[in-house]
């Protein structure tokens, strides 16, 4: 299941799941930020862009992959 991730996302998912760590300490062992490794342990890429109206009040766009 692990094998299809990116390598990044790998490494967070086994630093926080498998090995127990928190996000605080997983982001200071891999030299990145908090917010940088709670995106890689939602396997979001970091050049992820929303859409243009991706989290405008009262819009429910769901092509953004947000909602």
């Amino acid at each position: 299941m692990l094998s299809g991730l990116s390598p990044a996302t790998r490494r967070a998912l086994e630093l926080i799941y498998l090995d127990g760590v928190t996000q605080v300490v997983a982001a200071e062992r891999e030299g990145i930020t908090v917010s940088g490794m709670k995106s890689r342990a939602r396997g979001m890429p970091m050049d992820y862009t929303p859409a243009a109206n991706c989290g405008s009040p009262g819009k429910t766009d769901s092509t953004c992959g947000c909602h």
